[in-house]
C-alpha cells in the first residue's frame, strides 16, 4: 500500500480538534507501534486495513485489510476506533489507490474489459445490498446465492467482492488482478543462461561480478590510452582476466615466434563475447543503440507488405483470362526417386500447384515439385500456365499434342493466398512487368477461389482406390503408413498422369450448373471447359494478353536490389558481388559519395547465384559473380548462405588460437616499448636537415649490408667457373703431354 501516514509522534494535536474527527470512508488505518499491531478489545489487527464503511449513528465501521491476501472485512465498533485513533494508537492517513483505477473504462483493452464486465455482473446482488453483505458475513447464503446464479465458485465470488472493496468500491477495481494475484510478488530473476540470440558455437557466459570487474578495466583502458581501439583493449582484458596460464618460451622459441610468451585462454564458454562487453559500455554510458521497432513499418513498407488489397472475389466475370485462381497444397500421394530404379528411395508427398480460368473451368496450367512453397515455385507455376502448353509437353517428353491443351495467355487477374505472394520479392516481378493484377482472397475463406479449391478435391479422389501409396483418412493406415511403404511413382510418372487427366478433364468433363450466358446456349456449346475456353476466345476476346516465352520466365524471376559501388555491383541482402559490363560502359561505376550510388532492382533466379539481370531502361542487363566469390560458382542462393555459415562457424572457432597468438605479440610490442622508454634519455628536438641525414647514415649500413650479399652471390658463381677453367688447362697439357711423348 503507498499510503501517507501523520508524522506527529502525538497525533492527538490537531488544530481543528481530534484525530477521530478526519473518520471517514476509504481511509486507511494503520499500526502507530514498534510491534505493528492494533489491540482491540476482542480481537488484534498485524496490518494496515482500509474503512469501506462507517456509520458513527449505529456505532458500527467495517475495514478490509491492504496487505496480504484480501480476508472478509472486520467489524470495530465505532466508538473504540476513534478512542484508539485519539490516543495515537492507531494511525489514520489517507490512501492511494492505485493509478490504474482511475483509467475510464474506453482505454481498458477489449479482453481486459470483457472480464472486468463478467466480475461485476457475477458480485452485482452483494452489491446492491452491501450492507447486508457485510453485516451477515459469512454463512448467510448470500454469497453462495450468488455463485450459482454466476455458475462461478464461491471462492471467485469471495475473491471479486474483496477486490471490488479494496479499489474504493469501484467497477473499474475488477480489471486488477485479485485473490492471491493482488499481492503476488514474482521473485528476482535468476539469469543461468548467457541472453542474446545463439550462436553457431558455445561462447560467452552469464555475466559475475568478476566479468564487471574485467568490463571496468577494459572501459578505463579504453578512455585513458590514445589509440587504443575497443576491439584492442577487449584482447588485453582477455588477456589480463581470462588467462589460464602465461608461458615464458625459451631464448630459441622467442627468436623462431617473435614473441616473448605464449598464452592459454580459458574455453569460449568461460569469457565474455565481444557483443555483451559493448552491450554493457554502451548501456553504462546512456548511449543509445538504434533497434527498429517491429510493430511499426515505414511508409513503403506498409504499403508493399501491409496495406490491404483489393479482394473483390465475388463478382461475376465474362469471358476467358479475365480471372485467373492458383492455389497449391501438397499432395496426398507418396513418391519415389526418379533416379532410383528399384523405387525404394522416398521422396515424401509432392507440393501441386493448379491454375484455372474461373470463367471457363479450364485447368490453364500445373506444377510439380518437391520444394517447400514460396515465390520460387509459384513462378513456375504461373509460368507454365501463361505458356504455350506444346513447348511445355515436348519438356517433359510427353507425346501429346499440343492441340489437346491448347492455352496459353497472361490474364488480367489471378487471385491468390497471401503466403508466397505477400512479399516484395514477388510483387515487383508480377505487378511492374507481368501485366497481371494480383488479388487476395480474405483470410479463412477459401471460396473466394473455390473453382481452384475443389480441384484438388476431384484430382485426389481420382487417385482414391486405384493408387496404394495415396494417404487415405485411416488414422490406422496414417499410424503404420501403409501409404509410404507402397510408394512407386515418380515425379515425371505424377506429371504424366497430371497432363492425362488435365487433357480429360478439359475436353470431356461437362460442369454441372455452369451459369452458361444465353448467347453461348443457342450456339449449343455443352458446358464443356474447352468448348467453353474456344467460344470465349471468339466471341469475348479482349483478356489475355501473350508474351514471348522467353521474355516471359526473366519478366517473372525474383526481384531483389542492387547498388552499384567503384569495383561492383553488391547484390543487397545476400553479400554477393557482381561484374557488370553495363554499368562500366555507362560510368555508373565511377566513384561516387556513398548518398549517390546508383541503386537499380534486378532479376534473381534462387537456383543459380552465377548470374543476375540488373532492370534498367535499356532493358535487362546481365552481371557475372565476381571473382572474389569464384568458391560459390555453381551453387543455389541457399547453398552459398549454408557454406557462409559453415565458414564462419570454422572461423569463430580459429578465432580462439589467433587471439591467443596476437597477444603474444601485443606483449612483445609493450615490453620493446617499456624497455625502449628505459633507455631514452632526454634530446633536444632535432630539425628536418638533421633528421635527414640520421636517415642518410642509417641507409649506409643497410646498403653495405646489400652490398656483402651481392659479393657472397657473384663470388660462388666466379670460383665456380674459374675451377672450371683452370681444370681446362690441366686437362689440354696432360693432352699435349702424351702427344709429346
Amino acid at each position: 500500500m503507498s499510503r501517507e501516514l501523520l508524522e506527529a509522534p502525538d497525533n492527538t494535536n490537531f488544530e481543528d480538534g481530534p484525530a477521530s474527527q478526519e473518520l471517514e470512508r476509504f481511509m486507511a488505518i494503520c499500526p502507530s507501534n514498534e510491534d505493528g499491531i492494533m489491540q482491540f478489545e476482542k480481537f488484534a489487527l498485524d496490518e494496515d486495513h482500509l474503512i469501506i464503511l462507517c456509520e458513527p449513528e449505529v456505532n458500527s465501521v467495517f475495514a478490509i485489510n491492504l496487505v496480504t491476501t484480501a480476508r472478509f472485512p472486520v467489524h470495530i465498533h465505532y466508538d473504540e476506533l476513534t478512542a484508539l485513533i485519539d490516543s495515537g494508537e492507531v494511525l489514520l492517513a489517507e490512501h492511494t489507490f492505485d493509478e490504474k483505477t482511475f483509467i475510464t473504462e474506453e482505454d481498458l483493452p477489449d479482453s481486459v474489459k470483457k472480464r472486468m464486465d463478467e466480475r461485476y455482473k457475477a458480485i452485482l446482488p452483494l452489491i446492491l445490498d452491501v450492507d447486508n453483505s457485510l453485516k451477515n458475513g459469512y454463512g448467510s447464503g448470500a454469497f453462495a446465492k450468488a455463485a450459482k446464479d454466476a455458475n462461478k465458485g464461491v471462492r471467485y465470488i469471495y475473491d471479486t467482492f474483496y477486490s471490488f472493496l479494496r479499489h474504493g468500491c469501484r467497477k473499474i477495481g475488477l480489471s486488477m488482478p485479485q485473490g492471491k494475484d493482488a499481492n503476488y510478488t514474482p521473485p528476482p530473476r535468476k539469469i543461468r543462461v548467457k541472453q542474446g540470440r545463439p550462436s553457431d558455437v558455445h561462447e560467452g557466459k552469464v555475466l559475475e561480478d568478476h566479468d564487471i570487474k574485467a568490463f571496468e578495466w577494459a572501459e578505463k583502458k579504453y578512455q585513458t590510452t590514445a589509440g587504443l581501439r575497443i576491439e584492442t583493449a577487449i584482447e588485453l582484458m582477455k588477456d589480463e582476466f581470462y588467462s589460464v596460464s602465461r608461458v615464458r618460451l625459451s631464448e630459441a622459441e622467442q627468436k623462431r615466434l617473435n614473441k616473448k610468451f605464449s598464452y592459454n585462454l580459458k574455453e569460449d564458454w568461460e569469457i565474455p563475447t565481444e557483443n555483451q562487453f559493448k552491450f554493457w559500455l554502451y548501456k553504462r554510458h546512456g548511449g543509445k543503440l538504434p533497434q527498429r521497432d517491429k510493430k511499426k513499418q515505414n511508409a513503403i513498407e506498409f504499403a508493399s507488405d501491409i496495406a490491404g488489397r483489393k479482394g473483390n472475389a465475388g463478382y461475376w466475370v465474362t469471358g476467358p483470362g479475365e480471372e485467373g485462381q492458383l492455389d497449391e497444397t501438397p499432395f496426398d500421394e507418396e513418391m519415389v526417386s526418379l533416379f532410383d530404379p528399384t523405387r525404394q528411395t522416398k521422396l515424401g508427398k509432392p507440393t501441386v500447384y493448379f491454375v484455372k480460368d474461373r470463367w471457363s473451368r479450364c485447368i490453364t496450367g500445373v506444377y510439380i515439385t518437391t520444394q517447400n512453397p514460396s515465390y520460387d515455385t509459384v513462378k513456375e507455376a504461373l509460368f507454365n500456365s501463361f505458356r504455350d502448353k506444346g513447348e511445355f509437353l515436348k519438356e517433359l517428353g510427353l507425346p501429346f499434342d499440343g492441340s489437346l491443351w491448347d492455352i496459353k495467355g497472361v490474364p488480367l487477374t489471378l487471385f491468390v493466398d497471401r503466403a508466397e505472394f505477400h512479399n516484395r520479392i514477388s510483387e515487383g516481378p508480377v505487378t511492374n512487368n507481368v501485366p497481371v493484377t494480383i488479388k487476395f482472397t480474405r483470410a479463412g475463406r477459401g471460396d473466394d477461389k473455390g473453382t481452384v479449391e475443389k480441384m484438388f478435391h476431384t484430382w485426389s479422389a481420382f487417385f482414391q482406390g486405384l493408387s496404394p501409396a495415396h494417404q487415405t483418412k485411416s488414422r490406422r493406415d496414417i499410424a503404420k503408413q501403409i501409404a509410404r511403404k507402397n510408394a512407386c511413382l515418380t515425379l515425371a510418372e505424377l506429371y504424366e498422369i497430371a497432363v492425362v487427366y488435365i487433357i480429360h478433364y478439359n475436353n470431356h468433363q461437362e460442369i454441372e450448373d455452369f451459369p452458361a450466358p444465353v448467347e453461348m446456349k443457342q450456339d449449343g456449346i455443352p458446358p464443356i471447359p474447352s468448348e467453353v475456353w474456344r467460344w470465349g476466345k471468339k466471341y469475348r476476346p479482349g483478356y489475355l494478353q501473350a508474351i514471348p516465352e522467353k521474355q516471359l520466365y526473366l519478366e517473372l524471376l525474383e526481384t531483389a536490389d542492387v547498388t552499384v559501388y567503384q569495383d561492383h555491383v553488391l547484390l543487397v541482402g545476400s553479400g554477393l558481388k557482381y561484374t557488370c559490363a553495363w554499368t562500366l560502359k555507362e560510368g555508373l561505376q565511377d566513384y561516387q559519395k556513398r548518398s549517390k550510388l546508383k541503386k537499380f532492382k534486378a532479376r534473381i533466379h534462387r537456383g543459380c547465384v552465377d548470374f543476375i539481370y540488373l532492370v534498367t531502361d535499356c532493358g535487362l542487363q546481365v552481371a557475372e559473380l565476381h571473382s572474389d566469390h569464384v568458391a560459390f560458382i555453381g551453387l543455389s542462393f541457399d547453398e552459398v548462405k549454408f557454406q557462409r555459415a559453415i565458414d564462419n562457424k570454422s572461423a569463430k572457432k580459429r578465432r580462439k588460437a589467433a587471439l591467443e597468438s596476437k597477444l603474444g605479440a601485443m606483449c612483445l610490442l609493450q615490453e620493446k616499448v617499456r624497455q625502449a622508454i628505459k633507455e631514452k634519455l632526454p634530446a633536444p628536438m632535432q630539425d628536418i636537415q638533421e633528421i635527414r641525414e640520421n636517415r642518410a647514415f642509417e641507409s649506409m649500413f643497410e646498403r653495405q649490408k646489400q652490398i656483402n650479399r651481392l659479393y657472397m652471390a657473384t663470388y660462388d658463381n666466379f670460383y665456380s667457373d674459374q675451377q672450371h677453367t683452370e681444370n681446362d688447362y690441366e686437362d689440354e697439357s696432360d693432352t699435349l703431354d702424351d702427344f709429346d711423348s
